[in-house]
Formats: C-alpha cells, structure tokens, sequence
C-alpha cells in the first residue's frame, strides 16, 4: 500500500495554499468535490478579497482570543502582496482597506501553478467517511481508502453547502476528543419576523448608514433594508458575535445631534416626517413615524423622548439569522485550546493539524478570513517541513 507523508483534506483556500507550500514532499489532496477551490471562486463576488491593510487580532472572534495572534505574526501582509506581484497578479486596495484581486481565479490558478504535480496526488470526488490513527493514519471515503504519516485538516465549515461546506471537520475532530464550540451562521443578515415585516415591508431595497448597537459591539455602516430581513456591511459585522434571540439597538442618525436637532426645530409645524424627511429618506422617516400623530411644537417632554428612541435607539429583537447557506462565514468551530498555536498541531493527537475555517477563529467581513486561511497554513506547514 502506498503510505503519503501527508494527506490533506480538503481542496479549499487553506488546503491549497498549504499544498504549494510543502514543496516535493509526497502528499495527497482529498476532496469531495470535483474541482478545487470553489469557495474561494466565489469570495469577494469573484474578486477575491484576500486581506486588508488594518490587520490585528482584534478583528477576530473567538472563545480563545489569544489564539491567533502567532499566526499574524508569522505571517504578514507584505508577504503575500509580494508572492501576487512576483507572479503578475494585480490587486486594488479600497479606502477601506481591503485588498482584491482583479479575480479570484487568478489567484486560485496561482495557487494551484505553485504545487509541485510531481509530488502531488490529487483525490477529486472523494468523500471522507473516517480518519482512524493506527501507526499511521488511515483515510477513508466513499471510494477509496488513503494511508499517511500526517494529516491537514482543512475541510472548512458549513457554509454554502453547494460549494462543498459541510460540518465534517468538527466531525472528524470530534472523533480524536476535540471539543467543538457551538458553530452558528455568521457575517450574515438577520431575518424578519412577522410584525417586523409588516412594518418595514415599504423600504425593501433602501440602504443608509446607520449605528448597530448589541452586547457592548457597535458598528457604523451601511445597512440595507430587503424583504426578507435587514443586510449590509454593519449588520453582517455584528453578526459574528451572535445575534439570535437577542436585542439590536439602530441609530438611524449617527452624525445628527437630536437634542439639537430638536431644539432649532421646536417650532416647526410641518409635519415631522417632512422635518426628519431633510435629514433621512423620507420613506423611511414616514415608517418610524407612522404611529406619531404630534406636531413638534405640541409634541410633550414624554413624545420627544419617544421619537429620540425611535431614531436613535430602535430596538428590533432578533429571532432567526440567516442560514449558512447565505452566511460568509461559520462562527464557532474547534476549541482551540486543544490545538497549538504555533503549529496548530492537534493537542488530542499527535500528526493530526486543523487549519482555516474549521477553527473557531472567525474574522470580521472584509478579507480577514482568507488571511487567516493563508497564515494557518504557512505555520501549519512550517513546522510539518521542520519535523521532516
């Protein structure tokens, strides 16, 4: 039989990236889908966002904070826009920050241009049923099974199960004792429930920068209003901290002094959805005003402090996300206080690595879990090349 010195499992951003790093060395890529890197073809719309300028750990999420903060280190920025422009590979960076490639199949024909095929064998349509440690591992899937010394596990999550996410990873880490930190949809939007659509079924396509508020997280960006439920960059930021069953507070005027606003406005006999109409959508004005029935000059202390929670402080409970089949991203994952930060060597069995998205490390929207994806591979391979 033959034995790979090493199997990796899982043909996505972190399994590919981490492949064109090892070289010569005798290794497999098992995957259950029939071609690499579908995920990846889709990141960024096809553009592929693949970092961003603003890189630290605390642009990510997890039960262990701390975790991370080797892999940044051991892998920065400089060195991937270097590997893109060595190779011809052009990119943009946006004013806020992230970096995108002109598309995301010329990064993944880089990726794949830099294995060595000599070296590589490559198991398309193989999906992986059992991972057993005996002397070596033995791998099995629906049609095969594969022998080797050591194995990478960078399966991903469950997102977009079209694309090949699945929750096998936290099942095969399960298998070797791992515990597995609730995983739930996130960078995504919440849904409506029935009373909320109701209210909010006029402004379906309506964007605006707002403040989201929830458990001590605050963003300020655009939200985007549709029929299903509210979208946009500030709602998916806030998302990954968790949003079911708990309250959103919307700051509908982030850059306008109410109080003030009020007070040079006290006077006014318009109607106040004209008044608020000046400085908002009017549309939207007319929704949160919809049970206001006062003119300002007769509106009470009680009625303006009323109107301040409605555009300042809007509460909205939130009951479902969406789905992982609409989220970026899968928050939760491997513990890692059972994997090393360093190697992110699995501490439950020896040869055994997990990288990218199956950990619970989840990056903010905006490149960040693609960056992630490249620096758990590089020291995840860092110390398999030292070892051999």
């Amino acid at each position: 039989m033959k034995i790979f010195d090493i199997a990796i499992l899982g043909a996505g951003a972190s399994g590919l990236y981490a492949a064109s790093l090892l070289g010569q060395k005798n290794k497999i890529i098992i995957e259950a889908g029939k071609n690499p890197g579908r995920k990846l073809l889709a990141s960024g719309g096809g553009l592929c966002n693949f970092s961003n300028k603003n890189m630290g750990a605390e642009y990510y999420f997890s039960q262990n904070p701390h975790f991370i903060k080797s892999a940044l280190a051991g892998f920065k920025l400089q060195e991937f826009l270097e590997f893109l422009e060595e190779n011809n590979i052009s990119y943009d960076l946006r004013p806020s920050g992230q970096y995108f490639a002109k598309s995301s199949k010329a990064i993944l024909d880089l990726i794949l241009s830099k294995i060595d095929k000599q070296s590589t064998t490559f198991a398309f349509e193989n999906k992986i049923i059992s991972v057993v440690k005996k002397d070596i591992f033995e791998i099995k899937t629906d049609k095969n099974v594969f022998y080797a010394k050591k194995v990478i596990c960078a399966l991903g999550g469950p997102t977009y199960k079209k694309l090949g996410g699945s929750f096998s990873a936290f099942k095969l880490a399960q298998s070797f004792g791992h515990n597995i930190i609730t995983p739930y949809p996130a960078l995504c939007g919440i849904l409506w429930n029935k009373k909320q659509k109701e209210f909010f079924k006029d402004l379906a396509g309506l964007t605006i920068k707002a403040q989201l508020s929830c458990q001590n997280k605050t963003f300020t960006e655009d939200i985007l209003f549709t029929h299903e439920g509210l979208s946009g960059p500030a709602v998916f930021k806030l998302s990954l901290y968790g949003l079911q069953n708990k309250e959103i507070l919307i700051n509908f005027l982030p850059s306008v002094d109410f109080k003030d606003f009020i007070l040079k406005n006290k006077n006014n006999t318009k109607l106040p959805s004209n008044i608020f109409g000046e400085i908002m959508p009017k549309h939207l004005a007319q929704t949160l005003l919809k049970d206001f029935n006062k003119t300002l000059p007769d509106a009470s202390k009680q009625d303006l402090k009323y109107l301040e929670g409605l555009f300042c402080a809007f509460k909205i409970k939130v009951q479902n996300t969406y789905d992982y089949d609409k989220s970026e991203v899968c928050a939760g994952g491997i513990d890692t206080k059972e994997i090393s930060s360093k190697t992110f060597e699995s501490l439950k069995g020896k040869d055994l690595y997990f990288i990218g998205e199956n950990l619970d490390i989840t990056g903010q929207l905006g490149g960040y879990n693609l960056h992630f994806a490249w620096a758990s591979a590089k020291a995840c391979t860092n110390a398999i090349l030292k070892k051999l």
